[in-house]
């Protein structure tokens, strides 16, 4: 890559009726804690050309969110995805497996920094199951908080 990472910006939740996305929270991770293996994942699943808006906000509510922002030296990269997971499943898009793919092996607590991996709650193993359920459908899923 010519270009360095500044940053990774992650923003992800569900939005209740009435919430913006400003009101969730933000994960920051600035490029020089970035490992070495998001730089290879970055590259795999080739990212930066998959910039843009996908997925459909009046599927309803609550609304699944994720937007990721890539920062690099002169250029910044925006991914906003509504309503990922059912977007997955009904399309069954190689673009948009890579991009969940990326943000499930990037935002993993052991990629980005030291921290324990947080306690498992219903939503996440909500989440270990309906992953596990596209990668036997599907195969080669990344399941987040594994």
């Amino acid at each position: 890559m010519i270009q360095d990472i500044e940053a990774i910006l992650y923003t992800a939740g569900l939005l209740e009726r009435g919430m913006h996305p400003p009101d969730l929270p933000v994960k920051i991770f600035k490029g020089t804690t970035l490992t070495s293996s998001i730089r290879e994942v970055l590259q795999q699943t080739n990212i930066l050309n998959r910039a843009g808006t996908y997925g459909d906000e009046s599927v309803g509510y609550p609304l699944e969110y994720d937007m990721l922002t890539i920062e690099l030296t002169d250029d910044t990269f925006e991914i906003t995805f509504f309503n990922r997971g059912i977007t997955i499943l009904t399309t069954n898009d190689d673009k948009l497996r890579r991009i969940h793919r990326f943000v499930c092996k990037s935002t993993r607590n052991d990629s980005l920094s030291n921290k324990p991996p947080p306690r498992l709650s219903r939503v996440r193993v909500g989440w270990l199951f309906f992953c596990a359920v596209l990668a036997e459908e599907f195969g080669d899923f990344s399941i987040p908080w594994a």
